[in-house]
């Protein structure tokens, strides 16, 4: 029991950070783009980009899953989520925020099939239900924790996206 409950709860915690920054990052660009003087309509449209890259990770996350595996492509998403979100706060221009909201978007779709196929594959038939539901709970909380982290430094500094 303890050999498989340690992965499981390692992989939560991974998750939970994941969606903490990621929730952090579904308030932080709005504020940020509208202290920069972007209009609302653009604002609009860059926001939106995150639903098409969704769309395409959501397409493609079943075909990288069977040709790379679940480690490297949770490591990708993590990874390259992270390299955008910095970059979104490095360069406010609006092509460059709308193309790294779509790798986001992408990365996050893909990271989400990531975690539900790994937890799945780990749990037996018994289990299964409780542990996605688990999972999912854990990933609604660190979206709405990650919210309360837009109090911690000023929206004009790079810390936020740091």
């Amino acid at each position: 029991m303890a050999t498989t409950l340690k992965p499981l709860i390692l992989l939560l915690i991974s998750g939970f950070l994941l969606m903490l920054g990621y929730g952090l990052s579904n308030i932080l660009l709005p504020v940020r783009m509208q202290s920069d003087g972007i209009s609302v309509d653009n604002i609009g449209i860059i926001l939106s980009m995150l639903s098409v890259g969704f769309l395409l990770g959501a397409i493609y996350s079943r075909t990288l899953l069977q040709r790379v595996g679940h480690i490297r492509i949770f490591a990708m998403c993590g990874s390259l989520t992270s390299v955008a979100i910095l970059l979104s706060g490095l360069y406010p221009e609006p092509f460059v925020l709308a193309a790294m909201r779509m790798l986001t978007g992408f990365c996050m779709a893909c990271a989400n099939a990531t975690l539900d196929s790994w937890l799945s594959h780990s749990a037996t038939e018994e289990s299964r239900g409780r542990i996605l539901s688990i999972n999912q709970m854990v990933i609604m909380s660190a979206l709405f924790s990650g919210q309360f982290l837009l109090n911690v430094a000023p929206i004009t500094d790079i810390t936020l996206f740091i």
